[in-house]
């Protein structure tokens, strides 16, 4: 299931323009730290002491962030692949 998650994710954002190298990287760190739950993937605003605002995946605030980024479409568009991507593996 992490492998098509991964492959998923690096066509999807490759077809949104992201370079391969940044798809790769991005698919990567998703997986590493993605798990079967409940709920939509959503894109939160993080706050750390001392370092720029960034934003983070997460099916809730106070979850463990699966991508974050400093700008707001990357992590909108991890968001909506992930919950694509749990949508059609929940109709097979």
């Amino acid at each position: 299931m992490k492998h098509s998650l991964q492959t998923r994710l690096i066509e999807v954002l490759r077809s949104q323009g992201w370079a391969h190298f940044d798809a790769e990287k991005a698919a990567e760190a998703v997986v590493r730290s993605y798990e079967e739950a409940e709920g939509h993937w959503k894109v939160w605003i993080r706050s750390v002491a001392d370092a720029p605002d960034y934003y983070g995946v997460s099916r809730r605030e106070d979850d463990v962030s699966v991508f974050d980024s400093l700008l707001e479409t990357p992590a909108q568009e991890v968001a909506a692949v992930l919950n694509e991507f749990e949508r059609r593996d929940s109709q097979e």
